[in-house]
């Protein structure tokens, strides 16, 4: 084996292991021996390759997790949406049946419609249209158009106007047909609106009521 090395002229004091060796003059000097020092270690690609999958996993299942509350949110508020506008058209729609002297349906075109007049002063004429999901009611006064409202009503497949009678008293249906699943085989769910109509001649009856003290 060959003599050690001096390390302050190699500079390698950092990757070869020293010892302490004293001369017969009694001063010590560092020396480099010959064997290398072992050296911290470090991740290894499959390490890294491992902790990056873990990673993607974990957040890969927090956004699918994100998605379905979101959808789920969204669906929500949906259905609360529709079961709102459709009890807001159920109490306009019993209103303006109950206070109306004749109600007719009718076909405007390929949308189902209700054509509603009430007398008085002015002489009022409503009508009901089915759209895309909505429902419109439009209220004009005297020819003239004085309030339209739109009844948003999600999954709505099909709907119609029918007139019907139960022991002589008229009534004015709405019938709604809607998905309520995005699977087909659950069959849709039919919903009605029943309204009493006036029954002819008894205008003036209830006139009379109205004016006897």
């Amino acid at each position: 084996m060959g003599r050690p090395l001096a390390i302050d002229k190699l500079g390698l004091s950092e990757s070869y292991p020293m010892r302490v060796v004293r001369s017969q003059y009694g001063k010590s000097k560092k020396m480099l021996t010959s064997g290398r020092r072992r050296t911290r270690r470090g991740m290894t690609i499959i390490e890294l390759l491992m902790l990056m999958s873990i990673l993607a996993f974990v957040f890969g299942a927090a956004i699918v997790q994100m998605q379905l509350l979101m959808r789920l949110g969204h669906d929500g508020r949906a259905r609360l949406d529709r079961a709102f506008a459709w009890e807001r058209l159920g109490r306009q729609f019993r209103q303006d049946v109950h206070d109306a002297t004749s109600a007719k349906p009718f076909d405007a075109g390929k949308d189902p419609s209700l054509r509603i007049e009430s007398e008085g002063k002015p002489s009022t004429v409503i009508e009901y249209r089915f759209g895309k999901a909505e429902v419109v009611r439009t209220e004009a006064a005297s020819g003239k158009k004085v309030a339209s409202e739109a009844y948003a009503l999600t999954g709505l497949i099909e709907a119609r106007f029918e007139e019907r009678v139960d022991s002589k008293q008229p009534f004015i249906v709405l019938v709604s047909k809607r998905k309520i699943a995005k699977v087909n085989d659950i069959p849709p769910r039919i919903e009605e609106i029943i309204a009493a109509l006036r029954p002819p001649g008894n205008t003036e009856n209830t006139s009379r009521k109205e004016a006897t003290p």
